[in-house]
């Protein structure tokens, strides 16, 4: 994934009443990945490459 396009998407942790999520969205269209489970900065990565690959 190019640099640019890392550059739209944001991520937040927060909490809730299960426990800590991530919540990793994009700045061009309404999608949101909620995260439950811990993950690696690669596959967070993956995830953004993915819808990357679908929101043009």
């Amino acid at each position: 994934m190019e640099l640019e396009d890392q550059h739209r998407f944001q991520v937040e942790g927060v909490a809730s009443a299960g426990g800590a999520q991530i919540l990793l969205s994009c700045d061009r269209c309404p999608w949101t990945a909620v995260l439950d489970d811990p993950i690696s900065f690669a596959d967070l990565n993956q995830r953004a490459a993915e819808h990357t690959e679908v929101c043009q």
